[in-house]
């Protein structure tokens, strides 16, 4: 058998056993899905029926999202007969399998072989940062599919197409970075730093800059994110997403609250992280030009992760903001694996089959620690095991529409399931869906959660809601969220709403406060 042949059969595999570890954690973790999805799943639902992209149909527009591309994915779907949960994972998963073939199929860059390609795979494949986003119904695994792709193709023009003088690669990268921004705003930072390093990389090569270069990267990239900025003044009057304006502050809270969030995630990934580190001070005495796959990477991992602390983190599990990192981190990691075996057979003169059986011997102890993690990591495992949110959201949303007249207004925290399925008119009290809550100025931003920072309770009363929703899905009697806490307090509130408890379906007490006045319970 030649040895291609038999790369390939090991590199199948591999595959084989990359979809096993994926098929066993959605099985760990089902039926986890995240609510915030299904303010997606409202969006794009809306759109397909007619209502355009809103939130509320009999409301003013508001971008309360902002993952452009997936919506109009899943409103395709919708428009095409299929269920938008069910599609949103299927697409999840085929997603993060893509992310694994080009992985483990396609050539990176000489340095980057087929045994570090087999590791990186299955150590990318066992990651929970990696293989939960799947299940989530979230744009995360396109996200991190069409970033992998961008620093694929990114490394390629850095090693192959530089002295080439080929514009169509640029153009390619540009249009792949602009639909990757259309999926989530960091790709506006990717389309900056790969324009810095890519002329940077010119320039360290003592290579001229040609104006066509500059145009093939600059052009394909403008004219779509043009569009969506004057599709956003036009059909939304504003300039940025209302979600910016509700999570987004400044401060050293905020920023102390993403180095927390960084620090986690490092502890999280330790082997990633500390080979990683081992790749780049192994490295450091080359020219970092000559290796364009390292070169790019820690290029980018230095700004991505600047921004993730400047944002203050996230509030979803499994560090959903440092995932789209965790495949190039996979391979740098791998390497670094791999150098240090190198490494120490040098230094004690060991023989290759021990080298290999060391190199083997350590991929199969990160392997087994991300497995481990599964289980004990809290954002991996308590985060998503306690997360019975949707569950609870769908229930409680199918209740409603089953007990209460089509034009009640409801009032909640929980904006993604209950609204999908009861089909109500929907006040979002934390404000992701609201532009007056979202631009609130509030005095301790930055030192909550992300999201759930922002209200207004003589807002929310003046709209006369006829169910207000404490706490998560199935309500509470105490208020729980900062939304809830304010309610409270006042007097309107607690002289037109009254407290109501009712067993649900599945045994489960639904706690709401019902306006008295116009109570319109069947």
């Amino acid at each position: 058998m030649k040895k291609r042949q038999f790369i390939l059969i090991i590199k199948f595999l591999t595959l084989a056993i990359c979809l096993l570890f994926l098929f066993l954690h959605f099985l760990y973790i089902r039926p986890w899905i995240l609510d915030d999805a299904f303010i997606s799943f409202r969006y794009a639902k809306n759109l397909a029926e007619g209502f355009g992209l809103v939130f509320n149909p009999s409301d003013t527009p508001v971008e309360g999202y902002t993952n452009f591309l997936w919506i109009i994915i899943l409103s395709l779907g919708h428009k095409l007969g299929f269920n938008i949960v069910t599609l949103s994972q299927v697409l999840g998963y085929l997603f993060a399998i893509g992310t694994i073939l080009i992985i483990l199929f396609v050539k990176w860059t000489k340095k980057i072989t087929p045994p570090i390609q087999i590791a990186s795979a299955l150590i990318l494949s066992s990651s929970g940062a990696f293989t939960v986003w799947g299940a989530s119904g979230m744009e995360t695994s396109l996200f991190i599919f069409l970033f992998t792709l961008c620093l694929l193709l990114f490394v390629r023009i850095l090693e192959r197409n530089l002295s080439k003088r080929r514009p169509k690669s640029l153009i390619r990268l540009s249009f792949l970075i602009a639909l990757l921004a259309l999926t989530r705003p960091e790709g506006y930072l990717v389309f900056i730093v790969f324009g810095l390093l890519v002329f940077t990389f010119k320039v360290l090569n003592k290579r001229n800059i040609a104006t066509k270069e500059l145009v093939c990267y600059l052009l394909p990239f403008l004219i779509v994110v043009a569009a969506q900025i004057v599709f956003r003044l036009v059909y939304y009057n504003d300039v940025l997403p209302n979600t910016f304006y509700n999570k987004v502050g400044s401060g050293s809270d905020q920023y102390l609250r993403g180095l927390r969030y960084t620090k986690d995630f490092i502890v999280a990934s330790l082997p990633l992280v500390f080979f990683s580190a081992i790749t780049l001070l192994l490295s450091s005495k080359k020219r970092w030009e000559d290796n364009p796959i390292l070169f790019a990477s820690f290029a980018v991992l230095v700004p991505y992760s600047a921004y993730v602390i400047f944002v203050g983190g996230d509030v979803m599990p499994a560090y959903r903001f440092y995932s789209p990192l965790v495949p190039i981190l996979a391979i740098l990691a791998v390497s670094g694996i791999h150098k240090s075996a190198m490494k120490i057979n040098s230094r004690l003169h060991i023989s290759k089959q021990l080298e290999i059986s060391t190199f083997s011997f350590i991929v199969a102890l990160a392997l087994a620690f991300n497995i481990w993690q599964w289980k004990y990591e809290a954002e991996i495992n308590k985060h998503l095991k306690g997360d019975m949110v949707a569950q609870e959201g769908k229930e409680t949303g199918l209740w409603l529409k089953e007990n209460f007249d089509a034009d009640t207004v409801v009032a909640t925290n929980t904006a993604g399931t209950i609204p999908f399925y009861s089909g109500f008119r929907t006040i979002d009290m934390l404000g992701l869906n609201d532009k007056h809550i979202a631009k609130r100025d509030m005095p301790d931003i930055g030192k909550g959660f992300p999201g759930h920072e922002k209200t207004d309770g003589d807002y929310i009363l003046k709209q006369n809601p006829d169910i207000i929703i404490f706490g998560s899905s199935l309500g509470s009697e105490m208020p729980i969220f900062i939304s809830d806490k304010e309610l409270q307090q006042k007097k309107e509130f607690q002289e037109k709403y009254e407290l109501k408890k009712f067993m649900l379906p599945s045994g489960q007490e639904l706690i709401l406060y019902l306006r008295q006045q116009g109570e319109n319970y069947t």
